[in-house]
């Protein structure tokens, strides 16, 4: 009987996501492009990621360094490659160390054509400073690309492109 209440409990309140029988909206994950179905909030929250990304030349496997410390899931949406760790934790005392030290793993070329997410005004948020102990330009080599609402954390992140050669360009030529 226990364990019946219990699955039942799981069910119906899943730790940090919408219960099981809200999870109806199909949406693509992955570098394979997997299905899974998500609740309403989640599937907007992908697409809306997905989308403006795709928008702004984001290809699959292209590096993305997240540093809103509790949202791994969107370097898997994204089918993106993770510089240093697929999960750079934050919110704790040792995270910003942790994410200095993973990040500085990584081989060069990756971290300077690596995406930003962020969550300015996250709980969990990693210091930006470690993008300059790494000498990536926040925000000056970096365009703009939209913002999201994450729903299971109830937080905006936003979403940087690193700028190209041809960006540079454009701003010398039209300045």
């Amino acid at each position: 009987m226990s364990v019946l209440l219990v699955f039942q409990g799981a069910i119906n309140k899943p730790y940090r996501t919408a219960p099981i029988d809200e999870q109806t909206m199909k949406v693509t994950v992955g570098h394979v492009a997997s299905p899974i179905f998500v609740d309403l909030k989640t599937s907007k929250y992908i697409k809306e990621l997905q989308g403006d990304a795709i928008k702004s030349g984001w290809v699959i496997g292209n590096p993305l360094i997240d540093l809103t410390g509790g949202s791994p899931g969107a370097a898997y949406i994204l089918g993106a490659t993770a510089p240093g760790s697929p999960w750079i934790l934050g919110g704790y005392s040792g995270s910003t160390k942790f994410a200095k030290t993973a990040l500085g793993y990584a081989d060069r070329s990756s971290l300077d054509n690596a995406w930003l997410l962020i969550a300015p005004e996250g709980r969990r948020q990693l210091s930006l400073s470690v993008l300059t102990d790494l000498d990536l330009l926040f925000p000056e080599n970096y365009i703009y690309v939209g913002k999201f609402t994450n729903p299971t954390r109830r937080e905006t992140q936003k979403l940087y492109r690193p700028k190209s050669e041809n960006d540079f360009l454009d701003l010398m030529l039209h300045d």
